[in-house]
């Protein structure tokens, strides 16, 4: 009755009705088939389960095959009505033309942000989830594990590597994965409309059922392992001839993820902003690294893997966000097919939910301390000789709130963050580098993609010792006083800094300041609005608000939020308004930590213990004498053995049979119109000399804002330039008068008469290659 509703309010019945009646099957269809799953899961027909779930993906692949792309009605400002989905919400975004419909899937109540935009052919699918550590996983960096697992192979596309092989044959623009400090995203992009349906089906069924959390067969182990972390094991010499510690039998912790940690933990850079967000957030989930520090990830257990992967990826606890010009409908189709097919594997795979589980929710906010403090840490570097050289990192940071705040307040925000670190005129950027105190500055200033905004400034290549450390921290907050006070801190002392910042002499928030700043705010904005990778953009900004409990859509609506700004600061003026922001965020404000992170030539030392320590436990070898000693090595030895052939081991046919596959039609269907392109021949009176201009002129959405190219033919300069440079050598000497006067000569004289306007077609052509 729905569709037969919408038929008629699109006016266009026939089309309408067919799809109408395929999905009247397949709503039966679908009754069948969730009959079958629970029956199946209750074990009530155990031994016709074998049968029952073939029949159920051959369901979901009718499904797929049900409605062919060509057949489906162009996206429409109004939602598309499918059986599998309910409809909560349908909004229009301006900013970015677009319609921001929410639906939540009947069956695995996984909600879906789904974006119709005509104007963009580059269509994006995502799947967000939220993953936070807790006590339990700590730093083990479950979620970075999680994060590679789930692409080496899932229930329905059972390939070690199948996103490798899918690359042999795709055209997609975005496919990866990240972690985030409290998510987990998967988006991928493509403008083939097929190629992007394949995707998106196989990128669901890797992050609903993969192979990896799959405990009744041992690959799901081995991808943990090779993946997560193991104890690799080889010969160094027989077996009990050497002392009795785990290095005698050539042990060593390996893993991907492992051995990526261990890099980026001997990185400067990465500690200092790891232990900075650490510091940051002492009782919040966000202390712990998501990404894994070395000596905890061995600490991750199998058993934990699979079930941090069964409650933060169910379905219930996921964001799906589409994007793109492909009809809805059949969006709606593909991605209910998917869920479908997973909701069955989940079913009889795993073990259900309890109620209190069943969906994630986002984490709470860290409490703003009263009082600054300090942490203090070591990063390593080679010998003794690099200590002075090297320096120490010294930071200050703020967590901003523990509240709400406005949109228009976190744009303000935005803009302070600019003014004060944003340009090398900026004058707390300035202030710092012209101190000499360091050799570079770090921190960035504002960053909101977090639960909650944070901002950081310092300095790295600081003199070691506590009181260079002070005088830092004291000019940073020393600067911010007086520069909330109106007082203009880029006053020249002779020193010079990056892009002579001392030149320009005027208050941070002196109107032209913010004027600028303004404009390249509401410049970024609209140009991001007309960007080639909106879509991607957008999903995963949504993606961020979704994790953070707030509103995914509201952050795209960037007029209002501007428009306040704008009114804000033309009603209380400039410099009142974020002098206000400097002190109410910054200044009084208590939650504050100075990060000191100082060269040590014995923090590698360190690191080395500590992995020995945790290797000797992970092996968990007896002493030497003991009998099972040597029982205990060959086991290790034969599990890196078996781990290795399965790593070697090659897909069979059969298996790599199972992808979907892109054909040269769906290419050829691919291809998008051009667009029309408008050829003007502006009048000679239009210039202040000789020549002539061809405008070229194309209709593009770039959300108001004016992208121009102009080309200028430089042959009346460089054919008399090339004919002296002929003659009298090259580059012309500015002593010889005569060279001088045949190159004013040249300048001077006139352009050649210009050609008759050729047809458009050329003329377009001709303008083109000029440009």
């Amino acid at each position: 009755k729905l569709n037969s509703r919408e038929a008629a309010e699109h006016d266009r019945p026939g089309e309408r009705t067919d799809l109408s009646f395929d999905q009247a099957k397949l709503g039966m269809k679908r009754s069948a088939l969730l009959a079958a799953a629970l029956c199946a899961r209750a074990g009530a027909f155990a031994p016709h389960r074998s049968a029952l779930l073939p029949s159920a993906r051959g369901l979901a692949s009718a499904r797929i095959a049900a409605v062919a792309p060509a057949a489906v009605l162009e996206p429409t400002t109004l939602p598309a009505v499918h059986v599998g989905w309910e409809l909560l919400s349908t909004e229009v975004v301006e900013e970015y033309e677009v319609v921001a419909n929410r639906y939540i899937h009947r069956l695995t109540r996984a909600e879906l942000l789904s974006v119709v935009a005509p104007n963009d052919d580059n269509k994006v699918f995502l799947a967000a989830f939220r993953t936070q550590p807790d006590a339990e996983v700590g730093s083990t960096g479950v979620a970075h594990i999680l994060e590679h697992s789930v692409l080496c192979g899932s229930a329905a596309y059972p390939l070690k590597a199948p996103f490798v092989e899918m690359l042999k044959g795709s055209v997609h623009t975005f496919l990866n994965a990240m972690t985030y400090p409290d998510r987990t995203v998967y988006p991928v992009s493509s403008q083939s409309m097929a190629d992007f349906y394949n995707l998106l089906d196989v990128y669901v069924d890797a992050a609903f059922c993969p192979i990896a959390t799959d405990t009744r067969s041992g690959r799901g182990r081995e991808i943990f392992e090779q993946e997560g972390w193991h104890v690799a094991a080889k010969r160094t010499a027989a077996v009990g001839d050497t002392a009795a510690v785990p290095v005698a039998a050539g042990l060593s912790l390996q893993g991907v993820v492992y051995n990526e940690m261990k890099g980026v933990y001997s990185s400067a850079d990465s500690l200092h902003g790891r232990e900075a967000l650490r510091a940051l957030f002492p009782d919040s989930p966000l202390r712990w690294d998501s990404g894994g520090d070395p000596e905890q990830i061995p600490k991750l257990s199998y058993e934990q893997f699979v079930n941090f992967h069964r409650t933060r990826y169910a379905p219930a606890s996921a964001l799906l966000f589409a994007c793109g010009d492909d009809p809805e409908l059949e969006r709606l189709n593909r991605i209910d097919a998917a869920l479908t097919r997973a909701h069955v594997h989940r079913s009889t795979a795993l073990p259900p939910l309890a109620p209190e589980v069943a969906g994630v929710p986002p984490m709470s906010k860290q409490a703003l301390r009263s009082e600054p403090w300090l942490v203090q840490d070591t990063y390593p570097v080679q010998a003794n000789a690099q200590l002075e050289q090297s320096g120490q990192y010294v930071s200050l940071n703020w967590l901003i709130t523990d509240e709400d705040i406005p949109d228009s307040e976190r744009l303000a925000l935005s803009l302070c963050s600019s003014l004060l670190l944003g340009s090398a005129a900026a004058p707390l950027r300035a202030s710092l580098l012209r101190s000499r105190l360091g050799s570079a500055l770090i921190g960035g200033g504002l960053s909101d993609s977090l639960l909650q905004p944070i901002f950081s400034v310092g300095l790295k290549g600081v003199a070691l010792g506590d009181e260079a450390r002070d005088k830092v921290s004291e000019l940073v907050l020393d600067t911010l006083r007086r520069i909330a006070g109106g007082e203009d801190v880029t006053e020249s002392d002779g020193v010079v800094v990056e892009g002579d910042a001392a030149a320009a002499s005027r208050p941070a928030f002196d109107d032209e300041a913010v004027a600028g700043a303004l404009n390249s705010l509401e410049f970024r904005l609209r140009e991001f609005a007309a960007s080639e990778r909106r879509g991607l953009s957008l999903g995963l900004g949504a993606a961020g608000e979704w994790a953070h409990g707030r509103d995914p859509v509201e952050g795209w609506r960037f007029r209002k939020s501007l428009a306040e700004l704008k009114a804000r600061i033309a009603s209380e003026g400039a410099p009142a308004l974020f002098s206000k922001l400097v002190h109410t965020y910054l200044l009084s404000n208590g939650h504050r930590v100075t990060v000191q992170l100082a060269p040590s030539v014995g923090h590698a030392a360190e690191r080395d213990q500590a992995e020995t320590n945790t290797l000797a436990a992970a092996a968990d070898l007896p002493a030497t004498g003991d009998a099972t000693h040597g029982a205990k090595e060959e086991a290790l030895l034969a599990r890196t053995a078996a781990l290795r052939l399965a790593q070697q081991a090659e897909d069979s046919p059969e298996t790599i049979a199972k992808l979907p596959r892109l054909r040269l039609s769906d290419l050829e269907l691919a291809c998008s119109p051009p667009i029309p392109c408008d050829v003007t021949h502006l009048p000679k009176d239009a210039l202040d000399g000789p020549g002539r201009v061809v405008y070229l002129s194309r209709p593009l959405a770039s959300a108001g804002v004016v992208l121009v190219d102009v080309g200028l033919s430089l042959e009346p300069i460089l054919k008399p330039l090339a004919q002296m440079a002929a003659q009298n050598g090259w580059p012309l000497s500015p002593t010889d008068p005569t060279a001088c006067a045949a190159a004013a000569a040249a300048a001077a004289a006139p352009a050649a008469a210009p050609p008759p306007p050729a047809p458009a077609a050329a003329a377009v052509a001709a303008a083109a290659t000029t440009t």
